[in-house]
């Protein structure tokens, strides 16, 4: 499995048979680089600008589903459920509903929260079940802030964690925090670039430049590339850039 990361909340899940689900896809008023992505399939937590821009996502041959409800669908090789949850801490009366969506493909299961605005309770994380993958917003303001999304992070306990929706230089006028204090809440041993094959130096420079000055940018990756789960016992934090090159060739 590939993932790939668009910036703000939008990924490019590549499965080992090659097929491709877009999640989230954002409209050019976020700020990011106007990206080009062809996919079978695209994943809408909720109906905002940011998150829907299904018209920005390009058919591949076989069409373009769009999964925008909380029950399960089935593409060739892979299953995807959606879970009910709220963009807000209030039940859904300030900022509405949000879904949640399992990818489950090559005996592995990624979860993207979308824009989640609350903890999760008992019977939700045990209908979640395992997680390789967790795709989690950071920010704060409109989501779940680092302290919350670091309880959600450790109650689902995934084998990687990939923070998302954070200001960063495309969305300085956004009013959401950096990644930042969600790292500082894991402390640096949990520091961890997890890309693709050569990448283990750059992660070993990011953990030292990491633990002299958490503040200072990291050289991000920008693409998790995973062919087993995670059995270390602790989680990696693949921290992923958002690719600059417009294309979902991965």
């Amino acid at each position: 499995m590939e993932i790939l990361y668009f910036g703000h909340a939008c990924f490019v899940v590549k499965t080992k048979s090659g097929t491709v689900i877009c999640c989230d896809p954002f409209d050019a008023s976020v700020g990011y680089p106007v990206f080009d992505i062809a996919a079978d399939a695209v994943t809408i937590s909720h109906g905002h600008h940011d998150h829907n821009a299904i018209e920005r996502v390009r058919p591949n041959k076989g069409g373009l589903d769009v999964f925008d409800e909380p029950r399960e669908y089935q593409l060739p090789g892979v299953t995807i459920r959606g879970f009910s949850s709220y963009h807000d801490d209030v039940q859904g009366a300030k900022r509405g509903e949000n879904i949640m969506f399992m990818i489950e493909a090559d005996a592995l299961k990624a979860l993207h929260l979308g824009d989640l605005g609350h903890e999760l309770d008992g019977d939700t994380l045990r209908a979640i079940g395992s997680v390789d993958v967790l795709m989690i917003p950071v920010g704060g303001y409109y989501t779940i802030d680092a302290a919350q999304a670091e309880r959600v992070a450790r109650s689902i306990a995934p084998g990687y964690i990939v923070p998302m929706h954070y200001r960063t230089k495309y969305s300085e006028e956004l009013p959401i925090e950096t990644e930042a204090p969600f790292l500082k809440l894991f402390g640096a041993e949990y520091i961890r670039l997890s890309a693709a094959s050569g990448a283990e130096g750059a992660a070993r420079q990011s953990f030292r430049r990491f633990k002299k000055n958490p503040q200072e940018f990291l050289p991000y990756m920008d693409r998790l590339i995973i062919d087993k789960p995670n059995d270390a016992g602790e989680p990696m934090i693949a921290l992923l850039t958002a690719h600059d090159s417009g294309r979902s060739d991965i």
